[in-house]
């Protein structure tokens, strides 16, 4: 069984900066865009949370993966929503930060069928004034070609 390791995002800070309290922000990230994952049975995910990020109440963040419709004739980004396929939730993700350590480590499975074409996003949302910053690296490891 043959695989690969893509990685999708190398380190990088990403920071959302409410505009009002009481009222839910969000902004969504393309981490990637065109991963040819359809020959593939089985992925795994991997996201180190850095230890630069930084939560509070009321902040939350989860990744997930969407067919892109990507062509040569119409290469613009389509238009889609926050997937309903997230790789990693609120909920399994374990957001604690701003100390001094080894970056936080989380696996989840995907499973097939795979779309031709992977697209993968990062949602930041919060409910207070406090900003979210979340600093991450990740990569995709598929197998079973």
């Amino acid at each position: 069984m043959s695989g690969v390791v893509i990685r999708v995002a190398p380190k990088n800070s990403y920071i959302l900066t409410p505009f009002a309290a009481g009222a839910t922000n969000t902004m969504q990230i393309i981490l990637a865009r065109r991963v040819a994952a359809a020959r593939y049975q089985n992925g795994v995910f991997v996201l180190r949370l850095h230890t630069a990020s930084s939560f509070v109440a009321g902040h939350t963040a989860s990744i997930g993966y969407f067919a892109d419709g990507y062509t040569d004739d119409d290469p613009g980004i389509t238009n889609w929503s926050q997937p309903a396929n997230q790789i990693i939730t609120p909920a399994n993700l374990a957001m604690v930060g701003g100390t001094d350590g080894a970056a936080m480590v989380h696996f989840s499975a995907m499973t097939s069928p795979f779309p031709p074409l992977l697209g993968i996003t990062l949602l930041l949302s919060s409910t207070v004034v406090t900003a979210l910053k979340v600093e991450l690296s990740c990569d995709l490891n598929l197998k079973g070609e």
